[in-house]
């Protein structure tokens, strides 16, 4: 009630605008920052943080994610292939070597070849994300 004197007391008042709705208002809230201020409250427990990434960890994630399938998009087949197998399916290099039929020197080789192509690309990616190309 003291809220409502005080407010009556300001300069520019006006008595006709709905006064009791006024009072009822000021009422309410504080009856309800009454029943709050009574309420329990329990300091969370180290089982309910979030250990998830932060949102900044998941975009810069999805980006990197989707300029690798960009990057890989543009390689050849063969080099689509030799990658995906090796580092997204982990197959030893002798196992993709009896699968197509080359030595392991052989695609070791062609996996240096490819992996630099892709970063003459992100290079080129990046450089049209600059531009607004990308």
């Amino acid at each position: 009630m003291t809220e409502v004197w005080q407010a009556v007391n300001r300069p520019g008042f006006d008595f006709t605008a709905g006064f009791w709705g006024f009072v009822e208002v000021v009422a309410s809230r504080r009856c309800i920052d009454w029943l709050r201020s009574r309420k329990v409250r329990l300091p969370l427990s180290e089982d309910l943080l979030d250990s998830g990434r932060n949102p900044l960890q998941k975009t810069l994630d999805n980006e990197r994610t989707n300029l690798a399938e960009k990057v890989l998009a543009e390689l050849g087949p063969d080099c689509r292939k030799l990658i995906l197998l090796r580092l997204r399916e982990g197959c030893s290099y002798a196992k993709i070597a009896r699968d197509v039929g080359k030595t392991e020197g052989a695609l070791r080789v062609q996996m240096y070849r490819c992996i630099r192509a892709a970063q003459l690309l992100l290079g080129d990616s990046k450089a049209n994300a600059v531009k607004g190309k990308f």
